[in-house]
């Protein structure tokens, strides 16, 4: 049973090493996290004396699981890449399964030890990444796969622009959420975090992914409202007027400078309106459990023949929208689920100190506002924003637990 324990230990520290690499650098690294937390949560499991206590946030994560199960059976001979489909439903579960072995094993000792280095690493991956992607972009050689060629004119670091952009907004909001409270982890190299701040900013700007900038706007003056006060009105003020100065200019017709300044009638953001309209009629043919898990792309070219439907070109495309493509897929009954997690998360994420608020509750407010222009539960993405659900129910707050 000791020996479960010690290797579920292990185990879930090669898991975070895998997940420290998994985010900017290598998508094939995240079945190995994946992988490698489930064994350790078995052999946990099996040592004995492991609590499955979920929190009130877990049971509609797990209501949204079954939600899509549901949605799957149903539409299981309509499913286009059936094994796909359903296999995507491992990622809520797998965030279930972070909540319990965290809470279960961060007083552990070699758990302590470790954490450190696997933070080190993953803020060197952000740095590799934003020199990579820019490398490959300006200078048109990929280092990574020793070639040369035009790849863009968008960063995207080691994986595609949209996963980079959006994986680096909610990075930053953590990592400036960290940075506030520096003096409270005197063992943490402040230089180091600054160093990732700075390169994941530049990869962010490169990359001219509107909404995840959007988000970030948003999230930031909840970190600094929770620091000081005063200085969080001053923020949000700050950000209210860059964003409003950019809605402004993409009403008056835009500017070619920059998409962060494209025109409200580009076709980028024609394209997103059709998608939404697309997922909107698919909610309203299938209301109830939706299409079926990850199927709305492959029905859009019918849906806009059949409802004349612009930019009939773009298809075989998600939403665009994290909440039009869970009605669309899983119907109201996947909506209702995922809409009490994640409301629910964010009750508890207030209850709790202002430091897990600093850096948790920004992540929260970043997916109902960039979640309104990308589909941000795929892949890297998902991976990221299910481990920060499961590492906010961690105590890391030095006053109260040093971990």
């Amino acid at each position: 049973m000791q020996a479960s324990k010690v290797w579920s230990e292990r185990l879930l520290i090669g898991a975070l090493y895998a997940f420290s690499l998994s985010v900017f650098v290598s998508v094939s690294l995240v079945a190995a996290f994946q992988i490698l937390l489930v064994i350790a949560f078995l052999l946990a499991a099996f040592s004995g004396g492991l609590s499955l206590k979920l929190p009130k946030s877990g049971w509609f994560l797990l209501a949204f699981v079954f939600a899509q199960i549901l949605s799957g059976i149903l539409n299981f001979p309509e499913l286009q890449e059936k094994s796909h489909a359903l296999g995507l439903i491992k990622y809520p579960l797998v965030g279930l399964i972070g909540v319990i072995l965290f809470r279960n094993l961060q007083s552990t000792t070699v758990l302590k030890d470790s954490i450190r280095p696997i933070f080190y690493l993953f803020l060197l991956s952000i740095v590799v990444a934003c020199i990579h992607g820019v490398i490959k972009v300006y200078l048109g050689y990929d280092v990574f796969k020793l070639r040369s060629g035009d790849f863009g004119t968008r960063v995207g670091g080691f994986t595609d622009v949209m996963r980079y952009g959006y994986g680096s907004a909610i990075v930053l909001l953590i990592l400036t959420g960290l940075s506030f409270n520096l003096k409270r982890f005197p063992s943490l190299n402040r230089n180091f975090i600054y160093f990732a701040i700075l390169f994941g900013g530049v990869g962010l700007v490169l990359s001219y992914t509107r909404g995840a900038l959007l988000g970030l706007l948003m999230g930031v003056p909840i970190i600094v409202f929770y620091y000081r006060r005063i200085f969080g009105y001053w923020i949000a003020g700050l950000s209210a007027a860059v964003i409003g100065a950019l809605v402004v200019v993409a009403l008056l017709g835009g500017s070619q400078a920059s998409r962060f300044f494209m025109s409200a009638t580009s076709s980028s953001n024609t394209i997103r309106l059709s998608q939404y309209q697309s997922a909107w009629k698919a909610f309203l043919e299938n209301p109830v459990v939706g299409l079926g898990p990850q199927q709305l792309k492959y029905h859009v070219q019918d849906l806009k023949e059949r409802y004349d439907l612009p930019h009939k070109e773009y298809v075989n495309e998600h939403s665009h929208n994290v909440f039009l493509e869970t009605l669309a897929n899983t119907g109201i009954l996947g909506f209702i689920a995922f809409m009490l997690w994640i409301t629910s998360w964010a009750i508890e994420i207030f209850k709790s100190s202002n430091l897990h608020k600093q850096i948790f509750l920004p992540v929260v407010v970043f997916i109902f506002v960039a979640g309104q222009f990308e589909m941000l539960f795929m892949a890297q993405t998902s991976t990221l924003i299910y481990f920060l659900y499961s590492l906010s129910f961690v105590e890391i707050d030095p006053d109260r637990q040093k971990v």
